[in-house]
């Protein structure tokens, strides 16, 4: 395969199962997989903090960062998620930031915009 998505629900620090006695977190499955990471995040109030957090960890890890996804964005946004992009943009460093809006089928553009980032 070209592309193989492995999703982390719920976060870098959600356990995974126990291995000798040591909790395997989905970070630990990043850096074993030695893969790099698309992050999707919300759109919504406290994404900066969330996201800004999971960049550090990421980094602090050594893991390449290929972009964020802005996760159900709104088709009319309040200033704070219209702001979210910017700030997480110039708090992280990371320029590939795509703003996806809830969707029932994604059309072949979303598609594209995604495969971007890939």
């Amino acid at each position: 395969y070209n592309v193989v998505i492995v999703e982390g629900a719920g976060g870098l620090l959600v356990p995974i199962k126990k291995i000798n006695g040591k909790i395997f977190t989905y970070l630990d499955l990043i850096k074993a997989l030695d893969v790099p990471v698309i992050i999707v995040a919300k759109s919504t109030l406290g994404t900066i903090n969330h996201t800004v957090l999971t960049v550090r960890a990421l980094k602090n890890e050594g893991v390449y960062i290929k972009g964020i996804i802005m996760n159900k964005y709104p088709q009319n946004p309040d200033w704070v998620v219209k702001t979210n992009p910017e700030v997480i943009k110039e708090m992280t460093g990371i320029d590939k930031i795509i703003k996806i809006p809830y969707l029932e089928d994604i059309s072949e553009d979303i598609k594209r915009k995604v495969m971007l980032l890939v």
